[in-house]
């Protein structure tokens, strides 16, 4: 049985009122030794359990309006959390133009070149969703190692089979 409800708590998140009531009713007394056998027998058939067909559709309309009311309160906190992050974008004045000029300046500093737009038509249309070629930090020019680290996160990650120096 705890194997079951594991099993329910990991794919929908929750014990459903179902289960929860079943499990109730199966273990209200408490579980003797005794009574092993008929509760093991129980929790083998729960899924037979026939509810009156009232109590059924009021199970279900319960479990759905816990669900409906999940929903929103989840998409009421993404609506917060995404007006929340636009504030702080506006009040810092912060975007991806910003952040490329930055690493670009950071790149020049360090007398290596700085990021360019592998296709320059895909920059000029959208350049947050073009790709940007990131320059590899040569140590013979002075550059603090750790930087190269730290660019090598912004590459497109490497393929299976792909060589580093790829």
């Amino acid at each position: 049985m705890v194997r079951k409800t594991e099993n329910i708590q990991k794919e929908l998140g929750s014990l459903a009122p179902v289960v929860e009531k079943n499990v109730s009713r199966l273990l209200g007394n408490g579980i003797r030794h005794q009574d092993l056998q008929n509760i093991t027998e129980s929790i083998n058939q729960a899924d037979k359990i026939n509810l009156p067909r009232a109590s059924q559709v009021e199970t279900i309309n319960a479990e759905l309006e816990a669900a409906r009311v999940r929903q929103q309160d989840l998409t009421q906190q993404i609506s917060q959390l995404q007006e929340m992050l636009k504030t702080s974008r506006d009040w810092l004045n912060l975007d991806d133009r910003h952040f490329r000029s930055a690493i670009s300046a950071s790149l020049e500093i360090l007398d290596a070149s700085p990021l360019t737009p592998l296709d320059q038509k895909e920059a000029s249309e959208d350049p947050i969703t073009a790709r940007w070629i990131v320059p590899a930090l040569d140590q013979r020019t002075g550059a603090d190692p750790t930087w190269s680290n730290t660019l090598d996160t912004l590459r497109v990650p490497r393929q299976r089979g792909e060589k580093p120096w790829e």
